[in-house]
């Protein structure tokens, strides 16, 4: 499946302008209406069937998050958040990881099982944490429940963000769902972090990538080759999703939304902890409010183990495969290397 890409034609010469023009021409109460339209429109371009997934997953959360408003104190509050946590990370589990663990338990048993072959929605990793985050808040008691579930439906499909993020906690966007103001000001700056971005996507990221395409595919293999691939390919990853993330942001304040910021120079870092204080900001939050913070409080304190098991479920997070894995666990044991002074963290 591919949805509407924030640098595709399409996107930027008919679904954006139309989409803003209807926005802006309806009454202020009635943008969230159109918003939610055109989300269902933009996730849903090309198969319908993920959307309803997408939709599935919201409803799960706003039901789930009302129920346990209603319910605290009770002991039924509980099993509707583990119910509401099992159906958002179950559906990651299923349609992410599956297929992986499936065929590693079949190579090792041997077993003549069928392999599991599913295809995988488009941003699922973003939209379940988000909708966990969600009742995660509402049990914990720092979200409110809205009559109605058109905040949460935003709030997990808005088109800006429902991709690849940023990922933000609902408090910090709910304001903004209720009211929020366009400006030509910030219309321009939206603008201009659109084109800026636009221009890391699609020139210097796509320059970088044909570069590392054609280490791959050609034979030579220098010393200053090797390292000139190694340079592109970081380049490459960091201007592609920050780019991507710039159009989101830019898109946010065409709309009147002011998105956390996902990128804060992270390449001028100065060390391997301050490097992922700049890299993905907004999934550094969630695992560490949703993850690391509760595990630490759990072990009473011990944060190097705690950290190994947040960093291996990072890992995982990015792909399904035993290099990710072990790419979270080199990352985990370097930070808590830092920690225990081997570093400036």
């Amino acid at each position: 499946m591919r949805s509407l890409s924030f640098a595709s034609l399409p996107f930027l010469y008919y679904f954006l302008p139309v989409v803003l023009a209807v926005y802006f021409l309806v009454p202020s109460k009635g943008r969230n209406g159109v918003l939610l339209a055109a989300s269902l429109v933009f996730y849903g371009w090309v198969e319908g069937l993920f959307l309803l997934l997408l939709t599935a997953c919201a409803v799960n959360s706003g039901v789930c998050g009302w129920l346990i408003q209603r319910m605290r104190g009770r002991p039924a509050a509980k099993r509707i958040l583990v119910l509401s946590l099992g159906v958002s990370l179950g559906l990651l589990f299923v349609f992410r990881y599956l297929g992986f663990f499936w065929g590693e338990f079949r190579a090792a048993t041997g077993l003549p099982v069928p392999l599991v072959k599913l295809v995988c929605p488009v941003g699922i990793g973003f939209y379940t944490l988000q909708g966990a985050a969600y009742v995660l808040g509402v049990w914990r008691g720092t979200v409110s429940p809205r009559k109605g579930g058109l905040s949460v439906a935003l709030y997990l499909m808005g088109f800006p963000w429902v991709l690849a993020g940023p990922m933000m906690p609902y408090a910090s966007l709910a304001g903004q769902l209720d009211r929020r103001t366009c400006t030509l000001t910030k219309g321009a700056e939206g603008l201009r972090r659109l084109v800026v971005g636009l221009g890391k996507k699609c020139i210097l990221a796509q320059t970088l990538w044909g570069l590392c395409q054609s280490f791959q595919e050609g034979q030579e293999r220098t010393l200053a080759f090797c390292w000139l691939y190694a340079l592109a390919l970081v380049l490459a990853l960091y201007f592609d999703f920050s780019g991507y993330t710039d159009m989101a942001l830019g898109v946010g304040k065409l709309l009147g939304f002011d998105l956390a910021e996902n990128f804060r120079w992270p390449l001028a870092a100065r060390t391997l902890t301050d490097f992922w204080r700049r890299w993905h900001i907004t999934l550094g939050w969630w695992f560490r409010d949703h993850l690391y913070r509760p595990l630490v409080r759990a072990a009473g304190g011990k944060r190097t183990g705690c950290l190994l098991l947040v960093w291996l479920l990072v890992g995982l997070w990015h792909g399904a495969g035993w290099n990710f894995l072990l790419w979270g666990l080199l990352f985990g044991l370097l930070l808590a290397a830092e920690r225990l002074g081997l570093g400036a963290g």
